[in-house]
């Protein structure tokens, strides 16, 4: 798709039929659409997380929250980023998720996503109209509530859909990689990962 870029597109999809049923189907796909008129800009994503999970069972509200503070996005953004449209994720006990942003301007906090009932099998995206503009040094955090009064186990991270995870996603221009603002506890994981393979 262009010298210098992708060379190769992967799609990755997760079933779950813990009890194999065979009634299941799928008609997952995706479609690329290519032109030889490149945009102006290009997309990049820009992942806020907490990857620190323990939820114990039995409680109702449990929340966990992912910060990119100043310091991260300082370092990982030279200029300001134009952001089109947010998700976030969560697994099957995911109840309630929201991402705010603090300017670094004027120190008002807003939310760019909240999704007052998270639905795991129903994915939503938010778009920003106008785009949201996040400039180095603005905060970015993410919520996640959980539910696990239908559990007995404690619950943590994990890819398996029975474990958790606690994800937000930024679509953005100008594209500038993948950027990472994430933590582990209250440990930072900042780090720019290149798109081109």
């Amino acid at each position: 798709f262009g010298k210098g870029t992708y060379s190769y597109f992967q799609l990755q999809v997760h079933w779950n039929n813990p009890n194999n049923l065979n009634t299941y189907t799928d008609e997952s796909g995706i479609r690329i659409h290519y032109t030889p008129r490149l945009r102006q800009y290009d997309m990049g994503i820009m992942w806020l997380g907490q990857q620190n999970i323990h939820i114990p069972g039995g409680v109702r509200n449990t929340t966990l929250t992912g910060n990119c503070g100043s310091t991260c996005s300082g370092q990982l953004l030279q200029n300001p980023i134009n952001v089109t449209a947010s998700i976030s994720h969560m697994h099957l006990i995911g109840a309630q998720t929201r991402i705010r942003h603090t300017s670094s301007d004027d120190n008002i906090t807003r939310d760019v996503l909240f999704e007052e009932v998270y639905d795991y099998d129903s994915p939503r995206w938010t778009f920003h109209e106008p785009h949201l503009q996040v400039k180095p040094k603005d905060q970015l955090q993410l919520v996640c509530t959980y539910d696990s009064t239908n559990r007995v186990a404690d619950t943590s991270y994990g890819e398996a859909t029975g474990d958790e995870m606690c994800f937000g996603f930024l679509q953005y221009y100008p594209k500038g990689g993948d950027i990472h603002c994430e933590q582990y506890g209250s440990n930072d994981l900042c780090f720019r990962r290149s798109t081109v393979c």
